[in-house]
């Protein structure tokens, strides 16, 4: 850095040396490539006389997004925020020390006694439990409908649906306990999950084994296609019947059918001259 300005990246040119008198010749000071902007240094160039730098000014490191500062611009000028107000640096904290804001949380997750269900004086876990359940509104207390509300659950056996004290055996309990579907199953009662599905009919099979499914299935697939070659053969017969050949003067219903009947009616016909 120069030793006079303190800017990073300067250096000083061979008429930095030379006397005031002979410093309007001088020309501007060489700078590495990128290093610093000109037009920064050009504030403070006054007619080839360098003037002394202020110690505040708006350059600030330039990182990329992976935190390495760029080579090319390691300087950037930020001095047009430097007028900016934040409302949020402004803002007075609610809490003046850590003292005071863990003293609010300590007061703010004290148990209202509101949540004293069984009245011993003293909110357990069990109370905390059964109130945060029935705060509809979650101001941390329970009012007169919610305490009303509660009540009546309690009184139609709201609190069968939990199990506690699963805690005191830990992880090495003989009987695994787990809740699904919002049922407590245990070895004893595993069935009482069946009682969160809708309600399956029972219908009877069409067929009792599987070797009877598939003669069924087969014998459909024989009869479909049966079906299909005799519709086939009705649209395409085979042989069509053609008619009979007929000649000239060809009587269809005649009335002798023989020369012999033809004979015996020339018979009775001479008889009868």
């Amino acid at each position: 850095p120069d030793s006079r300005s303190g800017r990073p990246g300067l250096r000083r040119s061979p008429a930095a040396g030379r006397s005031p008198g002979s410093e309007r010749g001088a020309s501007m000071p060489s700078l590495a490539l990128g290093e610093v902007p000109p037009r920064a240094v050009s504030r403070h160039l006054d007619r080839g006389r360098r003037e002394e730098t202020p110690k505040v000014d708006g350059f600030v490191p330039h990182y990329d997004i992976r935190g390495h500062q760029l080579h090319q611009r390691p300087a950037k000028d930020k001095s047009g925020v430097a007028d900016w107000v934040v409302q949020e640096w402004e803002r007075v904290p609610e809490h003046r020390s850590r003292s005071e804001l863990q003293n609010a949380r300590r007061l703010r997750d004290k148990a209202h006694k509101s949540f004293d269900i069984d009245g011993d004086g003293v909110v357990g876990t069990l109370d905390y439990f059964i109130g945060k359940s029935f705060d509809q509104d979650h101001d941390g207390r329970l009012d007169t409908a919610e305490r009303a509300t509660m009540t009546k659950a309690l009184q139609d056996g709201w609190l069968d649906k939990f199990s506690f004290g699963h805690d005191q055996a830990g992880c090495h309990r003989l009987a695994p306990i787990i809740q699904r579907r919002g049922k407590v199953l245990s070895y004893d009662n595993a069935d009482d999950i069946g009682e969160t599905y809708p309600f399956a009919p029972v219908t009877v099979a069409a067929h009792s084994t599987k070797t009877e499914l598939e003669l069924h299935r087969k014998t459909e697939k024989k009869n479909h296609n049966h079906r299909l070659q005799e519709e086939f053969a009705q649209r395409n017969p085979v042989m069509i019947e053609e008619p009979a050949p007929t000649m000239e003067h060809f009587v269809s219903s005649p009335v002798y059918t023989s020369i012999h009947q033809r004979s015996d009616a020339d018979h009775r016909a001479a008889r009868v001259r």
